[in-house]
């Protein structure tokens, strides 16, 4: 893996909405709600800066305390999320388990299925099988 990460622009629609972030992701079909600090350090993601630089970066924009482990946990998510084209290895003694120990742990980013057409076809009119329908 690289020694910086590089955040994902291919098939990606991003709206900024306030100091957040939203990104659908025409591939995976996803829409991601990154909250503050995430979108900071999703948007200074270049492949160039180091993760304690992007902490540093998403406290100065954001104004919220953004130290190492929380801009690690930030790029978790969006690895996982795939929302980043390369991502740093984690140093050695930092698991994720460290992180929620030390009080990380809510989620930065919100992500929520988008229909497929077929899928959203395959429901039919609400009141047959749509969600309203449903019992």
């Amino acid at each position: 893996m690289a020694a910086a990460p590089r955040a994902r622009r291919d098939d990606l629609v991003v709206q900024e909405a306030l100091d957040e972030a939203l990104i659908y992701d025409t591939r995976a079909h996803q829409a991601h709600c990154l909250s503050p600090v995430a979108a900071a350090i999703w948007r200074a993601s270049g492949g160039q800066t180091s993760v304690s630089d992007l902490a540093a970066r998403a406290t100065a924009v954001t104004g919220v305390p953004c130290d190492e482990a929380m801009a690690w946990q930030a790029i978790d998510e969006l690895q996982a999320r795939h929302l980043l084209d390369t991502a740093p290895d984690r140093p050695a003694g930092m698991s994720r388990r460290e992180l929620v120990g030390m009080g990380m742990g809510a989620a930065l980013i919100t992500t929520v299925l988008s229909p497929t057409p077929l899928w959203a076809q395959s429901l039919g009119p609400q009141g047959e099988q749509g969600v309203q329908g449903a019992q």
